[in-house]
């Protein structure tokens, strides 16, 4: 169990191009997605792609946080296989209002950090559910299987 924030990373084999947001995100959500994004274009790295499999991969693991009130990483490896990808990194976040302090909360973390900084990541979902928010990106989108579970949508959609 983490107290706060937590980062994980696992090495393993509907997107928006060019580092938009996905239209299906949460106002919080984007709002993450995006900062995560200048802070990886203002230190030169590559902008992430959204990818709806991992956005509702994130989305179910930041509900199941919430119903059970515990910031953890655990089931990290059976999320990042559903991905389909060969890595992914993760990062979780609890009781962080707004995009800056979350980021904040993972630069002074060195796994988060190396988590945000990571050139071999290409895609990410972003998940929030009440404060609890769930970051997965991984070096290929999610595989097809992902897509189709039946997750609800957002939790407290803003």
């Amino acid at each position: 169990m983490c107290i706060g924030a937590c980062a994980g990373i696992l090495s393993l084999g509907l997107r928006a191009a060019g580092g938009e947001a996905d239209p299906s995100l949460s106002v919080a959500e984007a709002a993450l997605f995006r900062a995560v994004n200048d802070y990886r274009a203002a230190r030169g790295l590559g902008r992430w792609a959204a990818d709806l499999g991992l956005t509702l991969i994130a989305r179910e693991h930041s509900t199941e946080m919430l119903q059970r009130q515990t910031l953890t990483h655990d089931g990290f490896a059976a999320r990042a296989r559903r991905t389909g990808s060969r890595l992914c990194v993760e990062n979780l976040v609890h009781g962080a209002a707004a995009p800056e302090v979350a980021l904040s909360a993972w630069r002074r973390s060195l796994e988060h950090h190396a988590n945000l900084l990571d050139a071999q990541v290409k895609w990410v979902g972003v998940g929030v559910a009440g404060r609890y928010a769930t970051l997965l990106a991984c070096t290929t989108p999610a595989a097809p299987a992902a897509r189709s579970s039946e997750i609800p949508p957002t939790v407290n959609r803003p």
